[in-house]
């Protein structure tokens, strides 16, 4: 009966232990060592109860009660129930632990399953029923670690104490997972290890997490060691406390040189100041570092300029260090000034050029504006930055496809070369102009402008219109107006000399007849200007031939004389009968055109018609008898007189032009001396000597357009010459390689990208070779960088020489080139780059020998990529590399040999 009591008092322990440690359990998800020992003992109490514990009231011994008189049906009921008491808290037991949070199993001394909850099924993948009393070290990978747990097992059976370990399993899933094991011993009322509890914690993840954490490192420490931005950890007292390995390539200081030294030693004194700002931003605001540029001390004396991205961190001590990522950016500084200086150049010459010179970009918005558009316009250059040209020059009704729709020129025709026109716009006044206006279009990276150059062509335009007007000058003339060579062939004639050059037979660009031909010949010897009459289809012409002296040509000017003739003709035959036909004959001379005048011996007049007083103002009292000197006093000094008295006294016909003041006007003179006296006639002929003289004026000033048209054509030429070899300056600047000469990186990236546009719509293959000059380094620091610099200089001109016409070459980045084959197959790749290869190894190089590692890679159609090309060849470059170098190794066969 006493061992009845100890079960049922231990009962109530057990459930309290039980119910202690699942609570603890449940609530915190997790088993604290306490809570595990406390579980174990519960289970072992449990195991040596469920042993002796009566299981119904059937099986206490009846001797017993009836031996104890004490013992009434009332205790009998009491412990029956007591009993079932135990059963439950059993019941629940198994329940909490098979519903613990952790993977939990129960073992014995040779490893073997008893207990085996839900977690331990999901971490194992095993049921329960398939690992009961199975080794626990089947579960275990690989067989060393089953050893090593095994011999844990024995130290927790000993007596001895376990610590937590971590242990690689195996699942029913065949995946690899990692655990926290440990063992608790299950003892006995006794104190002796009957059994023992492992509880698991899966850390699968935190092993994970923990390898890219070392790949992390890893990769992290390499991109240090290799790579060009110079790493520099500083205490912010200026102490450098580290210096990363690329402190060599770029300012050619070891890391210890730097390291322990303070950072103001190697700092320009103009830094000192921008080094102490940045101190203090990272002592205020350690979250808001502003990037800064530094001039750093290269080993050579000279100062390197550094950009440099601030970061604040804290070392292992704890303590607050600034890291410098920093970029030597001297080369680029050095660019980006001559780059300014061309520019400010090439701006200058557009300014000071005689024409407009506007740039637009692709929405037709004006980006540059010099001066001559400024004089041409009115606009100054801030009225038009971001204006369109259209709007601003162009009225509303008239933009819609005009020529300075740039935005529509670009989207209709996108690689149009040059568009040249001429076209009325306006001026900032309203005025309507015209200009001559020629478009060009240029690229730069993937923005394209258009240059827009205009000239003011308005003088041109009136000069053209003026000499167009005196181009039908003579044609309009009633008169025959013609020009001959000096060889007698007609140049020109007016519609009025139609009945000569009939008469003639000829037309223009035929030889005159001799007879006329010699007299114009002899006009050019004598260098004087002589007079013919000429009869044509019943009419008489009087015909003036003019030389134009170094000109080689002579202008002939025509005027009918048929009824002067006539006239002429009856005067002379009524001559002997004058007296008898006076009165007929007067009549004649009142009716001719010409101005006639007769006077004696002493010059007094005879006879004046009215043409003659019209011509000359004589008034209507002087009559014939007067003395023409003495009532016409204005005549005396005239030139007219002294030709006149020239005639009369040699007794020979003259004819002569000059200009009569008194009327404003010029005769055409011709003087009859006779034995009676002189016969004088003259007709006006100022309307001829006028236009003589209008063409001159106009041909001197046609003269002066062409003279001030060429001197500006020739200056545009000079200014647009000076502005094409800036311009080619510019774009060698930004394309090609300072020290080779060759493409450099930003145009290789260019050609890449055309060059894979192309060939994913044509379908047609693209090779790419990337090449790294082997062992370079130890080259540089054996012989230094300008022998370097010569090696690179070299493999560039090889490369040039032996890559195909249609092939770049570029320089990719300090050793490295790189040449795109379009076109190029994998095998005709391979045969240019054992070409490249063979002659640079069979070069004889001055100091050693210089070889090269190639890297091919070849894509066709629409997978063509340009990034993918440039991965695919590097990968290659980096097998051959791998392979002992001076190779070539094709991406497509890496794959083969990976496969």
């Amino acid at each position: 009966m006493a061992h009845r009591v100890d079960w049922v008092r231990g009962s109530v322990l057990l459930i309290l232990l039980i119910l202690g440690a699942a609570s603890a359990a449940l609530t915190q998800h997790w088993l604290p060592p306490a809570a595990l020992a406390v579980l174990a003992c519960a289970f072992m109490m449990l195991r040596h109860l469920r042993s002796k514990a009566p299981r119904s009231l059937e099986l206490i011994d009846c001797d017993e009660i009836i031996g104890h008189p004490q013992t009434t049906l009332e205790r009998v009921a009491e412990l029956e129930r007591r009993s079932e008491i135990y059963w439950q808290a059993a019941r629940r037991f198994e329940e909490l632990f098979s519903g613990l949070p952790i993977a939990c199993f129960t073992t014995d001394a040779k490893g073997t399953i008893y207990e085996w909850n839900r977690e331990s099924e999901k971490l194992w993948g095993y049921p329960a029923s398939e690992v009961f009393e199975q080794s626990m070290f089947d579960l275990l990978w690989p067989e060393a670690v089953a050893k090593s747990v095994r011999a844990r097992l024995a130290r927790v059976f000993a007596g001895r104490k376990s610590d937590p370990f971590e242990v690689e399993l195996k699942s029913s899933r065949q995946n690899r997972s990692w655990v926290l094991s440990s063992i608790f011993p299950l003892r006995d009322p006794n104190g002796n290890v009957v059994a023992a509890l492992c509880a698991n914690v899966d850390i699968t993840d935190r092993k994970k997490w923990e390898e890219r954490l070392r790949n992390s490192e890893s990769k992290f420490r390499c991109l240090i060691e290799h790579g060009r931005d110079v790493i520099l950890t500083l205490e912010l007292d200026g102490k450098i406390t580290y210096a990363s390995p690329s402190v060599k390539s770029v300012l050619e200081w070891e890391p210890s040189d730097l390291e322990g030294k303070n950072v103001h030693e190697y700092l320009r004194k103009s830094a000192d100041a921008d080094i102490e700002t940045l101190f203090q931003n990272a002592r205020i605001d350690a979250t808001n570092l502003p990037p800064t540029r530094l001039a750093f001390l290269h080993q050579d004396g000279l100062y390197r300029y550094l950009e440099c991205m601030p970061s604040l961190h804290r070392n292992e001590l704890g303590e607050m260090v600034l890291i410098l990522n920093a970029r030597d950016v001297s080369d680029r500084l050095r660019m980006e000034r001559a780059l300014r200086a061309s520019e400010e150049r090439t701006r200058n010459i557009i300014d000071s050029a005689l024409d407009a010179v506007i740039t637009l970009d692709e929405n037709g918005q004006i980006i540059g504006w010099n001066s001559a558009a400024h004089e041409i316009f009115g606009y100054t250059r801030e009225e038009t930055l971001g204006r369109k040209l259209l709007h601003l020059v162009v009225p509303a009704e008239e933009r819609s496809g005009h020529p300075l729709d740039v935005e529509a020129l670009f989207e209709s025709q996108p690689d149009f070369e040059r568009v040249r026109t001429e076209i009325e716009v306006l001026r900032k006044d309203g005025e309507r102009f015209l200009i001559e206006l020629s478009l060009s279009q240029s690229v730069y990276g993937d923005a394209k402008f258009c240059s827009a150059f205009i000239r003011d062509v308005t003088e041109r335009r009136n000069a053209r219109v003026a000499i167009e007007q005196l181009a039908r000058f003579p044609n309009e003339n009633p008169s025959p107006t013609l020009r001959f060579s000096t060889d007698g062939k007609v140049l020109y004639a007016n519609s009025a000399s139609s009945p000569l050059l009939d008469t003639w037979q000829v037309s223009l660009g035929d030889p005159l007849p001799e007879s006329f031909r010699s007299e114009i010949q002899s006009c050019f010897v004598e260098h004087k200007m002589s007079q013919m009459e000429f009869e044509a289809q019943g009419r008489v012409y009087l015909l003036d031939i003019v030389p134009v002296e170094g000109a080689g040509y002579a202008n002939v000017y025509g005027s009918e004389i048929t009824e002067r003739k006539r006239a002429e003709t009856e005067l002379r035959i009524a001559a002997s009968e004058i007296r008898q036909t006076k009165e007929n004959l007067q009549r004649t001379l009142e009716s001719i055109t010409d101005g006639f005048f007769a006077v004696d011996k002493k010059w007094r007049i005879t006879y004046i018609n009215r043409e003659a007083r019209r011509l000359l103002d004589i008034a209507e009292d002087v009559q014939a008898g007067d003395s023409i000197q003495e009532s016409v006093a204005y005549l005396r000094d005239t030139p007219l007189m002294r030709q006149l008295k020239l005639a009369f006294n040699s007794g020979e016909t003259v004819r002569f032009e000059t200009y009569f003041e008194e009327s404003d006007s010029w005769l055409d003179v011709k003087a009859y001396p006779s034995g009676e006296g002189l016969s004088v006639y003259f007709h006006d002929v100022s309307d001829r000597k006028h236009s003589e003289q209008m063409q001159a004026a106009q041909l001197q000033q046609i003269r002066e357009y062409s003279d001030q048209l060429e001197k500006q054509r020739h200056e545009l030429r000079q200014a647009n010459a000076k502005l094409e070899e800036a311009n080619s300056r510019l774009e060698a600047l930004a394309t090609r390689d300072g020290l080779t000469g060759i493409f450099n990186h930003r145009a290789f990236q260019d050609h890449l990208e055309r060059a894979a546009t192309s060939c994913a719509r044509s379908n047609r293959p693209l090779s790419l070779l990337m090449i790294d000059v082997d062992e370079f380094k130890k080259y540089n620091d054996a012989f230094g960088h300008p022998m370097g610099d010569e090696v690179l200089i070299g493999v560039a001109k090889i490369l040039t020489e032996h890559a195909r016409e249609v092939d770049i070459v570029a320089r990719y980045g300090g050793e490295e080139f790189a040449v795109l084959l379009p076109d190029a197959d994998e095998s005709a790749a391979l045969t240019v780059a054992e070409r490249i290869r063979s002659a640079i190894q069979d070069r004889e190089w001055p100091l050693r020998p210089v070889t090269i590692s190639l890297g091919a890679a070849t894509t066709c159609g629409t997978c063509a990529n340009a990034k993918d090309l440039i991965s695919e060849a590097d990968k290659a470059l980096y097998a051959s590399k791998a392979n002992g170098r001076n190779r070539t190794s094709h991406f497509r066969t890496i794959q083969e040999e990976a496969a």
